[in-house]
């Protein structure tokens, strides 16, 4: 696919990296983007890396995400995920908030 003297977009890349790399945690320990909860409404995620549909990420130090109050008798689970944004570009840590049941 790759040959000298010719101009690649970044689709051939990210197209390239696809068919090698699955989606997920570059694992080197247990603390990669470990998530840590807070006591108060907030998660920390702990540096890491990974891949997302061919593009890489890093967490290059522990971030932090909010959550939002929760029904006072009804369960939820909310997901911290990581979300590939084409329009904009970027790759974020964000939180996905369930449904109250």
């Amino acid at each position: 696919m790759f040959f000298d003297d010719t101009d690649y977009l970044a689709d051939d890349f990210v197209e390239s990296n696809k068919a090698l790399i699955k989606d997920g945690v570059i694992y080197t320990d247990a603390e990669q983007l470990k998530v840590v909860v807070n006591t108060n409404m907030t998660v920390a995620i702990m540096s890491g890396r990974g891949w997302v549909q061919g593009h890489s990420f890093s967490n290059g130090s522990t971030a932090s995400l909010t959550l939002t109050n929760a029904d006072g008798t009804l369960n939820r689970i909310d997901r911290i995920v990581v979300r590939l944004d084409y329009a904009n570009h970027q790759i974020s840590l964000i939180v996905l908030t369930g449904t109250t049941a």
